[in-house]
């Protein structure tokens, strides 16, 4: 029961605002779910859990409320309350709704078209390299990853380029919109009152090419 416990207090630590942790009984005879609101507070169904009116948890109507530095409180009053979970078989909706089943040890799994294990704990190049290849129907060898962080992929004859960043979590995707173009001071200005403002797309002169690119945060991966 502790290692159940354990991977639920690991599962909820990882749970990002809007996403819900779908934990199903044996035989798949029903669910409970955690929400992650956009506030930070994991919210749990109170009849689950038994609870009346208290100040911490505290009652919102049907459901209540567990603050992140609750998690492991809640993790054992959910498997106490849940007898025949079956861990294996629950999964995590994510803002967009799509469902991932977690494996054993937690993590967020799903077979790509590689047939190979989707892990979901795994650095951010490869989620949304995993990503890539499940919205374009595309093989894992046809994102290619040259550099660690650094990924590769042509969407009919257009390349882009995939870059990602940890500190703190973002997402750059760019790619070439005029090639054969000479760097020159002319040039550069022209960029300079292009970059003005809040754009969402920037563009640079990287060897002969104009290259636009957005730039994207990243503190939970959701394709």
């Amino acid at each position: 029961m502790q290692t159940i416990v354990d991977t639920v207090v690991q599962v909820l630590g990882r749970l990002g605002a809007g996403q819900t942790l779908r934990l199903r009984r044996a035989g798949l005879a029903g669910t409970v779910e955690v929400h992650a609101r956009s506030d930070g507070a994991l919210e749990v169904p109170a009849a689950v859990l038994g609870f009346g009116v208290r100040t911490e948890p505290r009652r919102e109507g049907p459901h209540v409320l567990y603050s992140r530095h609750r998690v492991a409180e809640l993790a054992t009053q959910l498997v106490a309350a849940i007898g025949d979970l079956e861990l294996v078989t629950s999964s995590i909706v994510d803002a967009s709704g799509v469902e991932r089943l977690l494996d054993g040890s937690g993590a967020r799994s799903e077979l790509t078209v590689d047939g190979l294990l989707n892990r979901w704990d795994l650095p951010l190049i490869e989620q949304v390299r995993r990503y890539l290849a499940q919205r374009f129907n595309l093989p894992l060898s046809g994102l290619r990853r040259t550099w660690p962080d650094v990924a590769f992929i042509a969407i009919g004859r257009r390349p882009f380029i995939v870059q990602t960043f940890d500190h703190p979590p973002r997402i750059r995707v760019s790619a070439p919109i005029v090639e054969g173009i000479p760097g020159s001071e002319q040039l550069d200005l022209v960029l300079h009152r292009l970059n003005e403002g809040d754009a969402l797309v920037h563009l640079r002169h990287h060897f002969d090419k104009v290259m636009a690119e957005v730039v994207l945060p990243a503190p939970t991966f959701m394709g």
